[in-house]
This record gives C-alpha cells, structure tokens and sequence, in this order.
C-alpha cells in the first residue's frame, strides 16, 4: 500500500515475511517501491489501483495527517499503523500477511 501526500512524498506499506509491518517513507517522485511488485509468475502479476475514493481513504482525501501510532504484537513486533488526519482515524493492520483497512 502506498499514501501519497500533497508534498510528493509517501508512506510505503507492506507485510514482511515474518508476518510484520514493514514501512518507510519514500521522497517525491521516487519510484523504487515498485521494484518488488515488478514481475512475472505464469502470466500473474500485481496490479495497482486507485483507492482515494474507497473508505476509509475517501474520508481523509485532502486532510493533514496529525498523528501516527504503531501497533504492536504480543512480541512487541510492528504489525499496524494508526494515522489520524484532521480527527479522523485510519487504521492499518496485517491480515494474512497483507496490508489491510
């Protein structure tokens, strides 16, 4: 998953290996992300889309991002973030392996 902000820059999401959150923030116009989703397994391969218009993002198109939280396991491994924007919450956790709402 990736957030794009009005300055260009982004945060960058996606599930570990070991089943954590992993996340960086990349720089305007840096595209190196998409390096690891670039590839061919049997004629499968990921596809972007869009989500702005999708909640909860829908919500939160426009507003400054406030606040940030992760959240952890019982092991204390980073397994979700919390991002508020202007009071609203988006809560980003891993569900089998993948970065969801």
């Amino acid at each position: 998953m990736r957030l794009v902000f009005d300055t260009g820059h982004a945060l960058v999401l996606s599930g570990g290996t070991d089943w954590t959150l992993d996340y960086h923030v990349t720089g305007p116009g840096d595209d190196s992300w998409l390096d690891t989703y670039k590839y061919d397994l049997d004629g499968q391969h990921w596809a972007l889309r869009d989500a702005a218009a999708e909640e909860p993002f829908a919500d939160v198109m426009g507003a400054a991002l406030t606040d940030w939280q992760s959240t952890f396991n019982e092991v204390s491994e980073v397994v979700g973030l919390r991002l508020w924007f202007d009071g609203h919450e988006v809560a980003l956790t891993l569900r089998n392996g993948e970065v969801a709402t």
